[in-house]
């Protein structure tokens, strides 16, 4: 952020804050009333500090009781397998499987199930959890030496899941009913336009 918006600047004051930050949610329609953020508006830091906010415990939205629900507040297309996804080239971007840093013995079994593609709006929630109640067992970052898309975006087109920074996470669902092989979901947390900072917890 700091190369494509300056977002990362540290506001010299609660004024300033308030100011900043109710300009910002007027001007990409973010909730103010209630105030339903987990800290008041003098007291975020940033720009970044409040586009990557939480909720306060008291308004945070319900997850769902499915199987697999959505880890983020997005737009959501769903896809029966990565070549039909494939297909779409996204961002203009022929990608490799083989590349994006998921675990090589499942390589085979992601290739040939579901695809689903969520995509954040600035506007949106910038936190993602997890969609299955499970245990973490992969967690990398993988292609550190790129920048985000928010560098290279404007320059033409770029391999977004193969020559850009995200984050690979895999869980694995924890309890198991009907004898059925656990339900294994991977995660692949990309930085968008104007996000060149992706947070985690290892």
């Amino acid at each position: 952020t700091t190369i494509q918006n300056s977002w990362d600047a540290s506001f010299k004051s609660e004024e300033e804050a308030e100011s900043k930050v109710t300009e910002f949610c007027n001007r990409l329609d973010i909730q103010q009333q209630p105030w339903i953020w987990e800290k008041p508006i003098t007291k975020y830091t940033s720009l970044n500090d409040f586009f990557s906010r939480t909720y306060s415990p008291n308004h945070f939205p319900e997850l769902g009781t499915g199987t697999l629900v959505s880890p983020a507040c997005c737009k959501i297309l769903s896809y029966s397998n990565d070549m039909t996804m494939k297909s779409i080239l996204i961002k203009g971007c022929d990608y490799d499987i083989s590349k994006i840093g998921l675990p090589e013995g499942d390589l085979q079994s992601y290739a040939s199930n579901r695809v689903y593609l969520g995509y954040l709006s600035p506007k949106d929630y910038h936190r993602v959890h997890s969609p299955i109640h499970g245990r973490c067992i992969h967690c990398k970052m993988e292609g550190e030496e790129h920048k985000s898309a928010s560098v290279k975006f404007f320059g033409g087109k770029f391999n977004i899941l193969n020559e850009n920074k995200r984050l690979v996470i895999v869980l694995e669902e924890l309890e198991v009913n009907g004898g059925r092989e656990p339900l294994r979901v991977a995660l692949v947390v990309v930085g968008g336009v104007g996000v060149d900072t992706i947070t985690y917890d290892p």
